[in-house]
């Protein structure tokens, strides 16, 4: 007995023995008889909140909407996004979000994350906004972005007190970090880091961007991971998000250097010496295959079911990359934006029958500002070469046994670098 194959299963491996199915999230031996799914995802369940319990899988709040460095390449406008003028959070705002959660019944919120901007420029509402959803909701957890540059020793106490996962942004280097971010400010965010570990919080970890002058200065992603990891921290790593020139890190596509770095992603996973690749494409297809989660859409915070987000003056919106827009911000009826639906679902024609639409992410803020493009266009999509190139390997572990060192190192290590980043709180076995 044959599987029949579909317009959302792809067949893959040397010997076309493979099927992966979007729907189902599986792979399958194939003819003659397939021994039924190949189920990778072992004892690994991530903890997910069903929606319409009352429960929130993330609320983000704009503590401040300014910021007081200028990294070359933000795109948040130093911290204004779309605002006219910068702002803090006040009481009567963060009482104003507190009561609209309460109001929707909500009563669980797996994460609250404080953004901006710098957030710790608006130290003086950091307790009380802590205390004030700890009284109100069951929360898991307290997530804080920041560049570390306005951290104190009685800063760092409080979210120590408060079991506050906090990432520290840092370039790599001292000298790439400082030429992206301002002199002075790599010793700066690692004294950061020294005040919360001397408070006793070892929720702490760094977050990097790579930008066309990491290129330039011949240091690759996986050098910044590597000098992190020299100094005992957690490090997450991403590709800078713009189409400048100068900044960005490129996108033409090399399949033959492609392929070269998907066998040292899947090589480092499976070595047990990296926790997520630095190609999105191979975190999107084991993540999908560990977990079982599968969307329609390009970014799931975009539901106001799994995620709130909150400026400074306490109105609404789908996301933080809209803050400030007013043509964006969320009405009474709190409905999606039509615009932001267009841009976030993959119904149209060029997703509706690919067999990866299922595992694919993008940011549709970022597409929106013109910022990155579209997965696809004129009918070919980018990411789908991506993915293939990326299953066929991933056909060869399987083949070789490697495949259960790799989906072991990868699931434990994403709940570990996960945890102490802050930015997923599973409840799994390993």
């Amino acid at each position: 007995m044959t599987k029949e194959i579909k317009m959302d299963q792809k067949i893959f491996g040397s010997n076309h023995q493979f099927l992966f199915s979007a729907d189902e999230l599986r792979i399958y031996h194939i003819p003659p008889n397939f021994s039924g799914p190949y189920n990778l995802a072992g004892d690994l369940a991530r903890h997910t909140i069903p929606a319409g319990s009352g429960c929130l899988n993330k609320v983000v709040l704009n503590m401040s909407a300014t910021c007081n460095l200028r990294c070359v390449y933000c795109y948040a406008d130093f911290g204004l996004y779309s605002h006219q003028e910068t702002g803090l959070l006040q009481t009567h705002a963060l009482h104003k979000i507190v009561n609209s959660l309460i109001s929707d019944e909500i009563s669980m919120i797996e994460v609250v994350e404080l953004f901006g901007g710098e957030p710790l420029s608006n130290k003086r509402l950091l307790s009380t906004t802590l205390e004030l959803f700890n009284q109100n909701f069951e929360v898991s957890n307290f997530l804080l972005t920041t560049n570390g540059t306005f951290m104190d020793a009685k800063t760092a106490k409080i979210l120590s007190e408060y079991d506050v996962w906090v990432c520290v942004s840092i370039d790599g280097p001292r000298f790439i970090n400082d030429k992206l971010r301002g002199e002075g400010t790599y010793d700066k965010a690692i004294h950061s880091i020294q005040l919360l570990r001397d408070a006793g919080n070892v929720n702490v970890g760094v977050v990097a961007t790579i930008t066309g002058f990491h290129h330039q200065e011949g240091i690759s992603g996986n050098d910044v991971i590597e000098h992190f990891h020299d100094l005992e921290l957690p490090v997450r790593v991403m590709n800078v998000a713009t189409k400048e020139t100068e900044i960005s890190t490129g996108e033409i596509f090399d399949s033959t250097l492609f392929q070269q770095q998907i066998e040292y992603e899947f090589d480092k996973i499976e070595a047990g010496n990296s926790s997520l690749s630095l190609i999105s494409e191979i975190n999107e297809i084991i993540s999908a295959l560990a977990f079982r989660e599968g969307s329609m859409e390009f970014c799931d915070d975009l539901n106001r079911g799994y995620s709130r987000t909150f400026d400074v003056d306490g109105s609404e919106y789908n996301c933080f990359h809209f803050w400030g827009d007013q043509k964006l911000q969320l009405s009474s009826d709190k409905m999606l934006l039509p615009l932001v639906v267009k841009y976030n679902s993959k119904n149209g024609r060029n997703c509706e029958f690919c067999w990866a639409r299922n595992i694919c992410k993008s940011c549709p803020a970022l597409i929106m500002s013109g910022d990155l493009d579209l997965p696809y266009s004129d009918g070919a999509c980018r990411k789908e070469q991506r993915f293939s190139m990326v299953l066929e390997e991933l056909g060869k572990r399987i083949e070789n046994q490697a495949i259960n060192s790799i989906l072991a190192n990868f699931g434990n290590n994403y709940f570990d670098l996960g945890k102490r980043l802050g930015w997923i709180y599973p409840e799994a076995k390993a």
